[in-house]
């Protein structure tokens, strides 16, 4: 095997480095998107004061909070897990409805300013829409 100058060997080296710092993709290729890791402090999206009706708001029915929810006088749930979904959440909780409280499933579905409610110790979905700040 030849020897390589020590000059030659450098240049090369720095060439080397300079080539692979300009690896440009091709002009039809799709960027790819970093997803940072889910942020277990961001606040999830059905948090708030939600109603049935916009009358609803002036003594809101439904309190969301991301470790449970309260109804006017009937229901309070704790959560045990929340899983985001493409659609919303699915959560485990342990609801107070009339007796002592109980292991449920809640699937939220969330739209533009509103939610479906499905689940839990409710026989039927209920819609809501967010209530303004107040």
């Amino acid at each position: 095997m030849k020897h390589i100058p020590p000059r030659l060997r450098a240049a090369a080296g720095a060439l080397l480095i300079a080539l692979m710092g300009c690896t440009d993709p091709p002009s039809n290729a799709t960027p790819a998107v970093e997803t940072p890791a889910a942020d277990a402090s961001a606040v999830p999206r059905f948090v708030g004061v939600w109603a049935s009706r916009s009358v609803g708001c002036s003594v809101p029915a439904w309190t969301f909070r991301a470790e449970g929810l309260s109804t006017q006088g009937e229901v309070a749930c704790a959560f045990n897990t929340v899983r985001e979904t493409p659609s919303g959440y699915v959560i485990a909780a342990d609801c107070t409805a009339e007796g002592p409280p109980a292991p449920y499933e809640l699937r939220l579905t969330l739209g533009s300013g509103t939610m479906t409610v499905d689940g839990g110790p409710w026989d039927q979905p209920h819609h809501l829409m967010i209530c303004p700040p107040a």
